[in-house]
C-alpha cells in the first residue's frame, strides 16, 4: 500500500492535471500548439505540469480532456490532416526547456527562444486564460505561436531560432492514411537553455486522430494486436500440420 501511495504521488508530482483549474499556460506546463497552412488560427491546449529531466519511464498517460479540432471542422474547417502541424514545448523560465523533435535527435543553438524575454515567454502570456485549457488565437496575432515560434511561417519548427534545424513540429498528414491513427514526437530536456547543446530524450508523445495526446516511455513498445497474435498461432498450427502430413 506504501509504494502504491509514493507512486501515486509521483505521477501527481510529475502530472499536475488536478491542480490546473488555478492557472493554465504557466511556467513548468506542457503545451501543444496545433495549426494550419489553410485557416487562420492556432490551437494551443495546455496538458497539465510535465517536466522530466531524466527519461520518463511511467505507465502510459493518457490526455483526453481537450482535444483539438479535427481536420476540417470549427477552426480548422478549411483543412486536411496535410496542412496540419503539431508541437509540443515547455517553458521552464531562465532555468530549462523542453521541446518536441524526431526520434533521431535534436540540438539547439541555446538561442533566445527560451529565456527570460523569449518568444516562448511571449506566447504562453498570449494564451494564458483563468477559465480554460484550450484557447484558439489568430496566427497573425504579434504575440501568437505562429509568429513568435515560427517566425511568421519562415522558420517553422525552430522555436524561436531555439531549435535552428527546425525539426520542432511533426505534419498531421499520416492521420489521413488510416492504420495506426497517431504521429509520434519525443520530448527533450534542455538544462541550459542559454548555450548551444544536445537535448535529453525524455519521453514519447503521441498525437491521435481524436485530438487526444498520450505520454509514453522513451523505450516503450508498440503493442501487437490480439488479432495478429491469432494470426500468427493459426499459421503455426498450419504448419505444423503441413509437416505431419
Amino acid at each position: 500500500m506504501k509504494k502504491i501511495m509514493m507512486f501515486l504521488a509521483a505521477t501527481f508530482l510529475m502530472f499536475g492535471l488536478s491542480g490546473q483549474a488555478m492557472a493554465y499556460f504557466v511556467s513548468g506546463d506542457l503545451v501543444q500548439v496545433v495549426y494550419s497552412s489553410a485557416d487562420n488560427y492556432e490551437v494551443a491546449t495546455d496538458l497539465g505540469a510535465f517536466a522530466p529531466t531524466t527519461a520518463y519511464t511511467g505507465p502510459t498517460i493518457t490526455l483526453n480532456t481537450n482535444p483539438f479540432p479535427a481536420a476540417g471542422t470549427t477552426v480548422f474547417s478549411n483543412s486536411g490532416w496535410s496542412n496540419m502541424q503539431v508541437s509540443y514545448f515547455v517553458y521552464g523560465g531562465t532555468s530549462a526547456a523542453w521541446t518536441s523533435g524526431p526520434a533521431a535527435g535534436q540540438l539547439s543553438a541555446g538561442a533566445i527562444g527560451f529565456q527570460s524575454a523569449s518568444p516562448a515567454k511571449t506566447v504562453l502570456g498570449l494564451y494564458a486564460n483563468p477559465t480554460s485549457a484550450q484557447v484558439a488565437v489568430l496566427k497573425s496575432n504579434l504575440s501568437s505561436y505562429f509568429t513568435n515560434m515560427d517566425n511568421s511561417g519562415s522558420a517553422p519548427g525552430s522555436f524561436g531560432g531555439f531549435i535552428p534545424a527546425g525539426n520542432g513540429e511533426q505534419n498531421l498528414a499520416a492521420l489521413a492514411q488510416g492504420g495506426a491513427g497517431y504521429v509520434d514526437q519525443y520530448l527533450y530536456y534542455y538544462s541550459n537553455p542559454g548555450t548551444a547543446s544536445a537535448g535529453l530524450q525524455v519521453a514519447d508523445i503521441r498525437t491521435f486522430t481524436n485530438g487526444t495526446t498520450e505520454i509514453l516511455p522513451v523505450n516503450s513498445t508498440v503493442p501487437v494486436p490480439p488479432s495478429a497474435l491469432l494470426m500468427g498461432s493459426g499459421l503455426i498450427s498450419l504448419l505444423g500440420i503441413r509437416r505431419k502430413q
